[in-house]
């Protein structure tokens, strides 16, 4: 096969490839799966605070950045809370960050495996999954990718156009980036690394850019820090983080997690690869046929995320590393390059089927993406048929009244506060349980479930159980 063949193949394949990871996001979105918990703490601030009061700490200990915020807050108020319109700003940041992608990788490989990156984020489960919440984690990937970009097109331009272009960029990426996406602190201090390596090679426009990004992106997440920041560090924080902060030097075991830290980082984003991706980006920053100052943009944020840990500030894992995702599928494809460099009579079958391997367990697990929409908990199925069967006088209790109060506001004369409290309700009357089927089951176990003879009515409703008790006399599905 000819090398022009050839290319024209690879192109093809990532062109469906890109195709099918768009197609899978908008199959989610489109299937406009229901709110659930997390969403629905975040919607009733943006449903009940005006813009200013989304600045700081917010009910129900939320964490998210203003910008993001503003942004549902402008969008509710001009077309209202449906999911179509609450979960556009982490589609269309999903999309974004996929098509940037190509470019990003391109720029940042610089060889014929570049491909490997993009596939990678199209297959990624939890790139999918958070594409269609209502979450700011699309848009931390995406600013991860805007700077990177922008830092390598100053670093490696094309023409002096480019370079310009790239360069006022990153300002305006230091300038906003913290306010849309907390982590991008990180990929913005890799940045200015990189650019006082150059500057520290002796070529003094680099020195004065160091220090202008530097003091607009500090600067920016000093004032951040004040007015909002800062408050988010609410009493429990380091309680309901325990599994993702590093632990105490004195345990013994931070040895270890310096390691399982950036594995458990990689294998979010891409199911079971943490630790290939660990070990392909040690070989990627020690030897990444790339300059130095590409390597330290890399690096640097993966450092500071680790540190971050240590000093309690951010927790490392799950969904809050996302942002590093794109910095992993970058390393990991660097890496192969430099396998490939090291032995070049390797085939190129065989660091392609290695590159495939990556990602077996993320495609195979996505798969239901592409058939059905796949929600996490299903409450609105069950609150709708609740409401299409209760009777005058009926009362509901959910372990989410707060996905409750976004589709159909507060309520206090349906919704009863707790399960204590529906244990003093008067005999006649009837009681709705929308709940997952444990907590059902243990409900059943107590008082409630035999309290005055009641006879219990259990069905389902989309992924949750929904139980009627009820007086024999008056009890009916």
């Amino acid at each position: 096969m000819s090398s022009n063949l050839l290319r024209r193949s690879y192109a093809h394949a990532l062109a469906v490839g890109i195709g099918y990871g768009v197609f899978v996001r908008l199959r989610q979105y489109a299937g406009r799966p229901s709110y659930w918990y997390d969403e629905a703490f975040l919607l009733l601030n943006i449903a009940h605070r005006s813009a200013g009061q989304l600045l700081g700490a917010i009910d129900y200990r939320v964490v998210a950045p203003p910008a993001f915020l503003w942004t549902l807050r402008a969008l509710y108020l001009a077309a209202g809370g449906s999911e179509w319109v609450m979960r556009l700003p982490g589609l269309v940041a999903s999309l974004a960050a996929l098509a940037l992608m190509v470019p990003l990788a391109r720029a940042a490989v610089r060889h014929w495996l570049w491909p490997c990156a993009v596939v990678f984020a199209v297959f990624s489960y939890h790139g999918v999954d958070l594409s269609y919440e209502v979450r700011p984690y699309t848009v931390d990937a995406l600013m991860t990718e805007i700077v990177l970009l922008a830092t390598i097109g100053t670093l490696e331009p094309a023409s002096p156009a480019q370079a310009r272009f790239a360069w006022h960029g990153l300002l305006a990426a230091a300038l906003i980036g913290p306010w849309m996406s907390f982590p991008s602190v990180f990929v913005l201090a890799g940045a200015a690394a990189a650019a006082a390596l150059q500057s520290a090679e002796g070529d003094p426009r680099w020195r004065r850019r160091a220090i202008v990004l530097s003091m607009i992106a500090g600067i920016s997440a000093a004032v951040l820090w004040v007015v909002s920041a800062r408050a988010l560090y609410y009493p429990g924080l380091t309680r309901e983080w325990t599994e993702r902060w590093a632990p105490p030097i004195s345990k013994g075991s931070s040895a270890a997690w310096l390691i399982t830290c950036p594995v458990s980082v990689g294998d979010y984003a891409t199911t079971g690869a943490g630790i290939p991706f660990t070990v392909l980006a040690a070989i990627a920053l020690a030897h990444g046929g790339r300059p130095v100052a590409v390597r330290v943009l890399f690096g640097v944020p993966i450092l500071l995320l680790i540190a971050g840990s240590f000093l309690r500030f951010y927790p490392c894992g799950d969904r809050l590393g996302y942002f590093a995702a794109p910095l992993f599928w970058l390393l990991a494809t660097l890496g192969l390059r430099a396998v490939a460099e090291r032995w070049p009579s390797t085939s190129r079958k065989w660091i392609w089927s290695a590159a495939a391997l990556l990602i077996v367990a993320d495609a195979a697990r996505g798969a239901g993406f592409a058939a059905h929409t796949k929600p996490r908990v299903d409450f609105r199925s069950a609150f709708e048929f609740v409401r299409a069967h209760r009777s005058a006088g009926d009362r509901l209790w959910t372990t989410s009244p707060e996905t409750y109060e976004v589709y159909y506001g507060r309520d206090p004369s349906f919704l009863v506060g707790s399960p204590e409290a529906a244990v003093t309700m008067r005999q006649e009357d009837r009681l709705w349980i929308v709940s997952p089927a444990i907590p059902i089951a243990r409900l059943l176990e107590s008082d409630l479930g035999t309290l005055n003879g009641r006879r219990v009515l259990t069905g389902l409703a989309g992924n949750l159980e929904v139980a009627l008790f009820a007086p024999p006399a008056s009890a009916r599905q």
